[in-house]
C-alpha cells in the first residue's frame, strides 16, 4: 500500500520513498506478509531460481465499466476494487494469501481506502504484516516530513490497546512550485479475530530508518505460531478538514455495499462487517 497526497504518507522504508531492489527484504521494508519471522519470498533470477513468482489479480470490480472494456473499473472513476493472490510469492506452504483493496473516490466526498488480508497458512506459523508511515521528521529526497504519533493516553507504547495512529505532513513545501504538504492519515486497526498491534518506530531489526513502522501480528503477540487466524494490515483515514485520506480496516468484509462476497475468511474465524 502506497499513499501519496502532495507528499508520501504510506510508503517504503527507503530513500527516496518508493525505491527498492530485488535484494531488499519487502517483508521488513515494505508491506509484504511475513511468515515465520523470516524472508520466505521467492527471489527469482537474483538467486538463479527457476519458475515464475506469481501474484495475480484474480478478481476486480467492473460492473459499471460502461463503454470501456470489462478489464476497466468504474467508468466515472468513483471507486476501484481488486483482489491479489499473494501465495505464489512464498517458499513456505500457504493455503491462502488474499489481499483485497478498495478505493472509494467519488468527487466531493472523503477518499476512503480499504485493505484487508485474508490469510491461512498451511501449518502453524507466525504471521506478521506492517504499515510504513513516511512522516517521521526527517528530510527524505528533499522533502521535510512531519510526524507520526499514537494519540491516546498510553501513546505508541500502548498501541495494541488504542489501535489508533495519526500521521501528519509538515505543512511545508520543497519549493515555490510545490503544493503545501498539509495532508494526513488517521489509522484504526480492526479484526474480528485475535491480533496484536505494535509500534516498531524507525529502529526495528533490519530497518533503514526512514519510516515509522507499525506491525500487525496474528495471535496474542508477535512471533506466536498461528494456524487458523488471519494476519491483517491496518486502516487509515484523513483527519477532520483534510482533503483526502484513508480508512483501511485490517480484515474482514468492508462496508455497506461491499464489492466482495461475505464468507468465512479463515477456519475458526467468522468475519463481521466493519463500520
Amino acid at each position: 500500500m502506497r499513499v501519496y497526497k502532495a507528499g508520501h504518507l504510506l510508503s517504503t522504508d527507503t530513500i527516496p520513498h518508493g525505491a527498492g531492489g530485488e535484494l531488499d527484504d519487502s517483508t521488513k521494508l515494505d508491506n509484504m506478509l511475513e511468515f515465520g519471522g523470516a524472508k520466505n519470498l521467492k527471489r527469482g533470477q537474483v538467486d538463479g531460481l527457476p519458475g515464475a513468482i506469481t501474484s495475480n489479480i484474480i478478481r476486480w470490480a467492473s460492473g459499471t465499466h460502461g463503454s470501456w472494456d470489462s478489464a476497466y473499473g468504474d467508468a466515472d472513476s468513483r471507486y476501484v476494487y481488486a483482489l491479489a493472490d499473494l501465495a505464489g510469492q512464498y517458499t513456505v506452504n500457504i493455503t491462502r494469501a488474499y489481499r483485497h483493496l478498495v478505493h472509494f473516490k467519488k468527487p466531493g466526498t472523503e477518499e476512503v481506502i480499504f485493505q484487508f488480508d485474508d490469510v491461512v497458512p498451511g501449518n502453524a506459523i507466525s504471521i506478521r504484516t506492517q504499515v510504513h508511515y513516511a512522516q517521521n521528521g526527517e528530510i527524505n529526497d528533499g522533502m521535510l516530513e512531519g510526524s507520526t504519533t499514537c494519540p491516546s493516553v498510553g501513546g505508541c507504547a500502548d498501541l495494541n490497546t488504542s489501535r489508533i495512529v495519526l500521521s501528519q505532513e509538515s505543512g511545508t513545501r520543497e519549493n515555490a512550485l510545490d503544493p503545501l504538504r498539509t495532508f494526513g492519515i488517521i489509522t484504526r486497526f480492526f479484526s474480528p479475530g485475535n491480533i496484536f498491534v505494535r509500534s516498531d518506530g524507525n529502529n526495528y531489526a533490519g530497518s533503514a530508518g526512514h519510516t515509522h513502522r507499525m506491525s500487525v501480528c496474528a495471535g496474542p503477540s508477535c512471533g506466536v505460531p498461528e494456524g487458523v487466524r488471519c494476519a491483517a494490515p491496518p486502516p487509515p483515514r484523513a483527519p477532520p478538514g483534510a482533503a483526502g485520506g484513508v480508512w483501511r480496516p485490517a480484515f474482514g468484509p468492508g462496508s455497506s455495499g461491499r464489492p466482495f462476497s461475505r464468507r468465512r475468511a479463515c477456519s475458526g474465524v467468522s468475519p463481521s462487517p466493519m463500520q
